[in-house]
């Protein structure tokens, strides 16, 4: 409340740094803020395009519309030795296996739409569902594209980042998360309130 007081003071523009990813700081303003951080026209045509495809395919195969579910899958810098050493962890594939259960159990016709630094691991570890168009693995564009294909899905697996939080909390659905990030008496562990962090709706799975 104090700081709230403080901003309401100045002039100007205000730059705040480090990691707003709280979701208490939003609480009661969630539509404005997913209102602000809309994206250009022509970024959300062609992410809706890329869902369209996923769609047109699932349809095909299995004559039925189906519940767009966006993965977001960070491998490549979270794997380093130097990332696990601060509390970093790439999430195991049985974590997102896990987490793609969960939808499946709950919804009939689910289509997994996968966004990741790693598509060759995506498409080694996904081959089945994305033969069966289960599953879509959208061309790699850049980081903005990406981030619009997955706020524009029904629902949310994220495994560790600020871009998978972001992309689950302006997709605004159902969100499943990795809960063994950060690793537990880690760098990142001592700074991290996991309350503050994670909605007490998401559902954390490992």
């Amino acid at each position: 409340m104090i700081f709230t007081e403080q901003l309401q003071q100045l002039r100007g523009n205000v730059s705040l740094c480090c990691y707003l990813q709280s979701w208490k700081y939003f609480e009661g303003f969630e539509s404005t803020i997913r209102q602000e951080y809309s994206f250009k026209n022509a970024v959300q045509i062609r992410a809706r395009e890329e869902l369209q495809n996923c769609q047109r395919v699932y349809t095909e195969k299995f004559n039925a519309s189906a519940m767009m579910v966006g993965v977001h899958i960070r491998r490549r810098d979270v794997a380093s030795n130097i990332a696990k050493s601060r509390g970093f962890a790439d999430a195991p594939l049985v974590y997102i296996q896990k987490a793609m259960q969960f939808y499946e159990d709950r919804f009939q016709h689910v289509v997994f739409v996968l966004v990741s630094d790693d598509h060759s691991w995506c498409e080694k570890n996904f081959r089945q569902l994305l033969d069966r168009g289960q599953a879509c693995l959208p061309p790699d564009r850049s980081a903005i594209q990406d981030l619009c294909v997955l706020s524009l899905c029904n629902n949310s697996i994220v495994t560790v980042g600020s871009f998978g939080w972001w992309s689950a909390f302006l997709a605004g659905g159902q969100v499943v998360y990795f809960d063994k990030w950060p690793r537990r008496d880690s760098e990142i562990a001592s700074h991290f309130n996991r309350a503050d962090y994670f909605p007490p709706h998401w559902v954390g799975l490992s």
